[in-house]
C-alpha cells in the first residue's frame, strides 16, 4: 500500500507582504475583467442639432399648406413646445409629431391669405444625448407672394430696479379705440431674453400698439390683478421694411381701478375737472347741445372747459374718459364758472 502525504507550502509573513502589491494589481485586473463598465474619456459633445431641410423652405412664398417639416443632423427632442414655440401671427391650434430626427407641426386650420408666418423654437428643439438646444432656430414663409420684413425691438426692464426682465411677453396689437388687451391676444409677440432684449420681426404693414407684461400663466392676455405692465403712448406706424430699435420698455404694477374726479377749479375763463389718474382718451356730450364750449386735455389728468360764451348758468355734460390700460370712467359733470371781479 502506497501512503501519499500532502505537504503544504507554506510562504512566510515576510514573504507576503514582499509580494502584496502585486495581488492588488492582479485582484484589480481580475475585477475589472469580470464587471466591464462603460468607457469614459472624450470630449463631450457639445454641437446642437442643425437643421437640414424643411417644408416650406425658410422665406419660401406662396406657400399653400398646413403643415411645418423640419429634418435635422442628429437624433433629437422636443421639450416643452407648446410653451416655447412663438408662432406669430397667431394660426391657431396644432398637433406636432416628434421623429427620431425630425419634427412635423400640422395646424388644425388653414393659414390666412398673403401672410407671413414666423415659427421660433427657442430652446426647445435639442440633440438627443447631451440635450444641447437648437441655435436660433426660426422658419419664416408666407402665404403670399412676399415676405414682411419690418422689425421692432428694444429692451424690457423693471421700472423701480431697472434690472433687465427675463420672459416678458412684448406684443403689437393693432391701433384701435376698442383695443382690450385683457381679452384680447397680440398679432405679434416675441418674449424677452435674459438681458431683457426684444425683437418683433416680419411684421404687416399696419398701425399697431406696443405693449409689454409679464405674462406669467402664458395666456397671451393681460392679468391687471397680478401682472406688470408697460406700453408706448403713442402708436406706431408699419410700412415696408420698417426697422424700429431702441424702444424702451419699464413694467411697473398699473393703477387698476377707474379714475375718480380729485377737484375741479372754477375761473372765470376756464373750469378745470382734475381727475386722480391719467387717461388717453375723452369724450363730452353736454345735456343741453347749445351749452357746447370749447375744451380739451390740458394735462396728462385735466380736462379743461373754456368760457367762450360768457356763461353765468351751470352747464351739465357727460364726460368719459378711458386710461392707458382701457379702463373708462363715466360721470356727469356740472360746470360753473366764477363771476369775473369788475
Amino acid at each position: 500500500m502506497i501512503k501519499i502525504t500532502y505537504k503544504p507550502v507554506l510562504q512566510s509573513h515576510h514573504h507576503l507582504m514582499r509580494n502584496f502589491p502585486f495581488y492588488i494589481i492582479l485582484y484589480i485586473l481580475v475585477i475589472s475583467c469580470a464587471q466591464p463598465i462603460s468607457p469614459t474619456g472624450g470630449k463631450r459633445d457639445t454641437v446642437p442639432p442643425n437643421l437640414i431641410s424643411s417644408t416650406p423652405n425658410n422665406k419660401q412664398t406662396n406657400y399653400k399648406g398646413r403643415t411645418v417639416d423640419l429634418e435635422f443632423d442628429e437624433y433629437i427632442v422636443a421639450e416643452n413646445l407648446q410653451q416655447k414655440l412663438l408662432i406669430t401671427p397667431d394660426a391657431g391650434e396644432y398637433d406636432f409629431k416628434a421623429r427620431p430626427t425630425g419634427l412635423q407641426i400640422k395646424f388644425k386650420k388653414s393659414l390666412d391669405t398673403a401672410t407671413t408666418y414666423s415659427l421660433s423654437f427657442g430652446d426647445a428643439i435639442k440633440d438627443f444625448s447631451e440635450k444641447n438646444p437648437a441655435r436660433n432656430l426660426r422658419v419664416v414663409f408666407s402665404t403670399g407672394v412676399g415676405i414682411d420684413s419690418a422689425s421692432v425691438g428694444g429692451q424690457v426692464k423693471d421700472l423701480l430696479s431697472d434690472k433687465p426682465l427675463l420672459d416678458v411677453l412684448v406684443g403689437l396689437y393693432p391701433n384701435s379705440d376698442t383695443l382690450n388687451i385683457e381679452k384680447m391676444k397680440p398679432s405679434y409677440f416675441t418674449r424677452s431674453d435674459s438681458a431683457g432684449r426684444y425683437s418683433i420681426e416680419n411684421i404687416r404693414p399696419n398701425k399697431y400698439k406696443l405693449f409689454a407684461f409679464d405674462d406669467k400663466n402664458r395666456s397671451l392676455s393681460y392679468n391687471p390683478r397680478a401682472e406688470k405692465i408697460a406700453y408706448l403712448r403713442d402708436s406706431i406706424t408699419i410700412v415696408d421694411s420698417t426697422q424700429i430699435s431702441g424702444v424702451s420698455l419699464r413694467l411697473f404694477m398699473a393703477n387698476n381701478t377707474p379714475a375718480k374726479v380729485r377737484n375741479t377749479q372754477p375761473r372765470a375763463n376756464y373750469y378745470s375737472v382734475n381727475y386722480d389718474k391719467g387717461f388717453l382718451e375723452y369724450k363730452v356730450k353736454f345735456n343741453n347741445p347749445e351749452d357746447s364750449i370749447p375744451h380739451f386735455q390740458a394735462g396728462t389728468n385735466e380736462l379743461k372747459f373754456y368760457n367762450t360764451k360768457n356763461r353765468k348758468d351751470t352747464l351739465v355734460a357727460k364726460i368719459t374718459i378711458v386710461d392707458s390700460v382701457g379702463l373708462t370712467f363715466e360721470h356727469t359733470q356740472k360746470i360753473k364758472f366764477r363771476e369775473a371781479r369788475g
